[in-house]
């Protein structure tokens, strides 16, 4: 009796697996035939669950196809969205990075909201004019104002020093072209610094001896 036990012990196996199928009628029968005296080989009982297992395997990718292309496409979205809305630059920078991270917030310089790559990208264009003494602002906040005060205090968005004139100049246009704020700045402005390239100090001489 042990030794006939042994023997169908396979059976049992191969009919527990295929009920997680949900079919052991019609997948188990070919292995009790052939178990039993049918002229089915080992190969085609094997076989048939290779299929069902193909088979499911076949209709998980379906079913995670259209989540996939829903995912992709909103991306592809997100990022038609974020070039159309990208503001103008000095053109002395070129091109703005291509490939940029997906979050979102404050840009440096005052040109409103967008990526951290973007952001950073601003800045050191900034900081290049700046050390280079030809400080650039925003094209569409059109020139800056030609008569300024003498005094000297940090400007916003990046800018270093200048006059309060400017200061207010940067703060009114900031928020009537880009709607943002020196607040909002203020946020990210230590990240910024830190980077590699960052912030230096650009007050004149005079001031800092």
């Amino acid at each position: 009796v042990c030794s006939r036990l042994q023997k169908l012990e396979p059976a049992f196996e191969l009919f527990r697996l295929e009920a997680q199928f949900k079919e052991p009628s019609r997948l188990f029968r070919p292995f009790l035939c052939g178990h039993f005296g049918s002229k089915r080989s080992e190969g085609s009982r094997s076989g048939t669950i290779e299929d069902r297992l193909r088979e499911r395997e076949g209709e998980s990718e379906r079913e995670r196809a259209p989540g996939r292309a829903m995912a992709l496409l909103l991306k592809l979205s997100m990022l038609a969205v974020t070039a159309a809305a990208l503001p103008a630059f000095p053109p002395s920078w070129g091109s703005p990075p291509e490939i940029m991270t997906m979050d979102y917030g404050p840009l440096a310089g005052g040109y409103g909201h967008g990526s951290s790559s973007l952001s950073t990208w601003i800045y050191q264009n900034m900081q290049e004019d700046l050390s280079a003494g030809r400080p650039q602002y925003p094209p569409d906040f059109g020139p800056p104002p030609k008569a300024q005060t003498r005094d000297l205090r940090p400007l916003p968005f990046g800018y270093g020093f200048g006059s309060g004139t400017m200061a207010k100049w940067l703060t009114k246009k900031a928020k009537e072209v880009y709607n943002e704020t020196p607040e909002d700045f203020e946020g990210i402005a230590s990240a910024l610094e830190t980077a590699p390239g960052g912030r230096r100090d650009l007050r004149p001489t005079e001031v800092m001896m």
